[in-house]
């Protein structure tokens, strides 16, 4: 049986919620990854969940910068996080270099958000 959610976590799912309700209408202008140099040819890792790249990711839409990232509460994560402002603004990321990332979907306009 899964607990509910506290106070905190459903203030942020709501944050989060209406953050990409903004995104409606508005178009991807670009998208950046902040590699390591042995991830710039954007590579995966291994990892407890997967394959990432475990690096930031940032998209900006319609002249708007979001920090893409994973979402934690105390030690368990919740998935993915999109916060308003710059990897920068959240994140240390020195060592990274940050890389267009040459999507498909840049250029394209959002319709819907679908959760």
């Amino acid at each position: 049986m899964t607990k509910p959610l506290t106070i905190e976590e459903r203030k942020e799912y709501d944050n989060l919620f209406k953050t990409c309700q903004t995104f409606v209408g508005q178009k991807i202008e670009r998208i950046i990854f902040y590699l390591d140099e042995d991830d710039i040819d954007f590579n995966e890792q291994p990892n407890e969940y997967g394959k990432s790249l475990l690096n930031a990711i940032e998209i900006e839409i319609s002249g708007h910068t979001y920090c893409l990232g994973n979402f934690f509460f105390g030690k368990s994560y919740n998935g993915l996080n999109i916060l308003v402002g710059k990897t920068t603004d959240f994140e240390t990321v020195e060592d990274k270099k940050p890389v267009v990332y040459p999507s498909e979907i840049v250029g394209l306009q959002i319709t819907n958000m679908v959760m």
